[in-house]
């Protein structure tokens, strides 16, 4: 379906890691306006600066740097090594202090994360990933509910006892479409012209989601797709009503590409 909208291809750069070529991507979908969002969103949560925040599923560090920039002290993690070693060696030249790093598997998080703290952020519908953060990896929906009961568990149990659990659900996900596409303004990125759109297979007999992120300059592609379970936004909350006494929606920017489900 995908091959009859897209431009014809360009050669994938095999050389980049799919860590690479996530964070070329993602300096385009991550505007100078969303630290702004992270900022309102903060403020209307009353999460003060100085609080400690675990940014689970990191990635290459966008959302824990704004974080660190509003004055919070961020506990990063990721499962992906390479994701952590790009964020890592951004910390080392911005000389960022307040943020540390560590790999994290959500199933097992107990045992690696080593204090509790005041807020946990999951950003981006990463936990809809929660098994299957890697390229070509095929999913089976039906550990799909008890999967996801055991990360909010995993998170429940990793924060303050009135702390917050802040997760980030698309907006992009229409019941009535089985493919949604979104684009985003053309951007220069080191000398280079990248345009981006993304492109969501969204199988709702079998809930299951088909992400292609295809972003290509003149000469290059960083194209990447993966796969993930798929909820309705009331199906998710209802599973997050199981867990957590409290669930509120917050939607802080019609333009921003998440809703905010929070928890507690």
């Amino acid at each position: 379906m995908i091959q009859t909208i897209m431009k014809q291809k360009l050669s994938i750069n095999q050389r980049l890691s799919i860590a690479d070529r996530w964070d070329i991507a993602a300096k385009v979908w991550h505007t100078d306006k969303e630290i702004e969002i992270i900022k309102t969103l903060m403020e209307h949560l009353q999460i003060s600066q100085q609080s400690v925040i675990s940014d689970v599923a990191c990635g290459t560090g966008f959302h824990s740097i704004n974080l660190s920039n509003l004055g919070h002290n961020v506990i990063a993690s990721d499962i992906d090594e390479n994701n952590l070693k790009i964020f890592s060696k951004r910390l080392y030249e911005d000389d960022i202090k307040n943020i540390t790093v560590f790999k994290m598997d959500w199933l097992k998080m107990q045992s690696t994360l080593f204090t509790k703290v005041d807020a946990l952020m999951c950003l981006g519908s990463s936990i809809t990933y929660f098994e299957s953060w890697k390229e070509g990896k095929h999913i089976d929906s039906k550990n799909r509910i008890v999967g996801l009961k055991n990360v909010l568990h995993n998170f429940k149990n990793a924060v303050k006892v009135n702390g917050k659990v802040i997760i980030g659900f698309s907006r992009h996900y229409p019941e009535n479409k089985n493919l949604e596409i979104v684009n985003f303004e053309p951007i220069v990125i080191e000398g280079e012209l990248l345009e981006m759109k993304w492109f969501l297979e969204l199988d709702w007999k079998n809930f299951q989601k088909k992400w292609t992120c295809d972003v290509r300059s003149e000469h290059n592609n960083y194209t990447f797709d993966l796969e993930s379970h798929l909820y309705t936004l009331d199906e998710f909350k209802s599973i997050c009503l199981t867990v957590f006494d409290n669930v509120e929606v917050l939607d802080i920017n019609a333009n921003y590409y998440d809703l905010f489900v929070v928890c507690s």
